[in-house]
Formats: structure tokens, C-alpha cells, sequence
């Protein structure tokens, strides 16, 4: 496998790490205090870890391309993850 594939699914990855990372905010978020929930640590850290990864991505990668490909992904799996896991969404649909 090229490195340009590896960066494609790495970047792929990356769009799923950034969805579960949105979940477990928004699980924060429906806390009293959601800056002192599990949750928001949890998808911080998700979030922070994703950062050395991204050098890698973007050195073998165009920004365009990867602002496609992580958009897209990231579109589709919020929408997924969204019909799946959150109570009410299906009845805004």
C-alpha cells in the first residue's frame, strides 16, 4: 500500500475518531456541568490525539483533497451516528 492510501485512510479514520469524539460531547453537554464530565474529557482527548496524525495527512496529501474526503466522512457519519444514537432526530427527518 502507497503512502498516499495510507493518508486517505487515515484521514478516513480521523473522521470517525471526530464523530465519536462529537458524541461524547454532546453526551457532556446534556450534563448540569458538562466541562466537568467523563464525557468532555473523553472527546477532548479524542480530539487532541488526532493532531500528530494530521502532520503525517498533510504531507502526503493536498489540503483540498483532504478537506473533501474528511468533510464527506464526517458528514455522513455524524448523519449515521445521529439517526442511531440520538433520541428525537428521526422525527426532524
Amino acid at each position: 500500500m502507497g503512502t498516499k492510501t495510507i493518508a486517505v485512510l487515515v484521514t478516513i479514520a480521523f473522521s470517525v475518531i471526530g464523530v465519536l469524539g462529537d458524541y461524547f460531547l454532546k453526551l457532556a453537554s446534556a450534563r448540569e456541568q458538562p466541562l466537568r464530565t467523563g464525557w468532555f474529557y473523553l472527546g477532548f482527548a479524542l480530539y487532541a490525539s488526532t493532531a500528530f496524525g494530521w502532520v503525517f495527512v498533510m504531507r502526503h496529501l493536498k489540503l483540498a483533497t483532504i478537506s473533501v474526503l474528511y468533510s464527506v466522512s464526517l458528514v455522513l457519519l455524524l448523519t449515521a451516528i445521529g439517526v442511531v444514537a440520538v433520541p428525537g432526530v428521526t422525527e426532524l427527518l
